[in-house]
């Protein structure tokens, strides 16, 4: 995840770990604590695997940590047919301190 996380960086980005309520069941934090001295800078805050009560962990958790706080549904077409485009909005609250994190990145 190290070496990931550094080819992302070098190249402009921003290494964000998504939907992680669809891949680890409990103790979201705790396991995202042990990523962050890895290089990850960003979290999926809102997606279509998350509960409201996760997104609210997560979207605190990433402002106690200056972290990226990042928006995705999932949306793969036929693949996965009960998910909508843009089924995973932000909070309108939210967009400030997003924006507040990029200012703070280079983006090519």
């Amino acid at each position: 995840m190290a070496e990931m996380a550094a080819l992302i960086i070098d190249n402009g980005g921003i290494p964000v770990i998504a939907h992680i309520g669809a891949n680890v069941k409990e103790n979201h934090l705790s396991v995202i604590d042990q990523m962050l001295p890895l290089g990850v800078q960003g979290v999926e805050v809102f997606s279509s695997y998350h509960d409201e009560a996760l997104r609210r962990a997560l979207y605190q958790y990433t402002v106690d940590n200056s972290l990226l706080a990042t928006s995705g549904s999932d949306f793969h077409g036929k693949n996965k047919p009960n998910i909508k485009m843009g089924s995973s909005q932000p909070w309108a609250d939210a967009l400030p301190k997003t924006l507040e994190i990029l200012e703070q990145v280079t983006l090519y």
